[in-house]
């Protein structure tokens, strides 16, 4: 009588086991086929191009990697020099600290225009050391949902690069 209800038990469990083999095959067996391809760079990098002409610094920005990207520059000096900024066509003042240029830059592709960093001092008679440094940010041009994006401090860009520490 025993081995009966032990027979009955495990055949209770091997009914019940038969059922869910089904699906799990089906889980396992499913696959999926693709074609083509296309290679994918991710490497992006910039070099700042100066010009300098007595007191004026010419600031534009050169992509040299190899995918399109956004670029902003922040420009440093000294409080005790009176520095005066101009952006030409392109560039924006984000107010954070950085200047935006609007257009994506293509590979080995030069800002179209640029920053002028014009450097005054008060007394014209005295020689006076000075600094003005130009430094470069980008990221990657990335779509999302289909929608170009606008370089500008909101450029979901922007905050992707800083969380990951670029």
């Amino acid at each position: 009588m025993k081995n009966i209800k032990l027979l009955l038990v495990l055949s209770a469990v091997l009914l019940i086991a038969s059922f869910s083999v089904n699906s799990t095959l089906a889980y396992f067996s499913s696959h999926s086929d693709a074609e083509g391809g296309k290679t994918v760079v991710l490497s992006h990098s910039t070099e700042i191009v100066e010009k300098i002409d007595n007191l004026n610094k010419f600031i534009t920005v050169k992509n040299t990697g190899k995918s399109t990207i956004f670029v902003r520059v922040a420009v440093f000096y000294s409080t005790s020099e009176n520095v005066t900024i101009t952006l030409e066509d392109g560039w924006t003042d984000g107010k954070d600290g950085y200047y935006y240029y609007a257009y994506p830059l293509d590979p080995g592709q030069t800002t179209s225009t640029g920053i002028n960093a014009a450097v005054s001092f008060k007394d014209k008679d005295k020689d006076h050391d000075f600094q003005v440094v130009a430094v470069c940010e980008n990221t990657q041009y990335v779509y999302y949902g289909g929608n170009e994006p606008v370089n500008a401090p909101t450029y979901k860009g922007w905050h992707l690069m800083e969380k990951e520490g670029q």
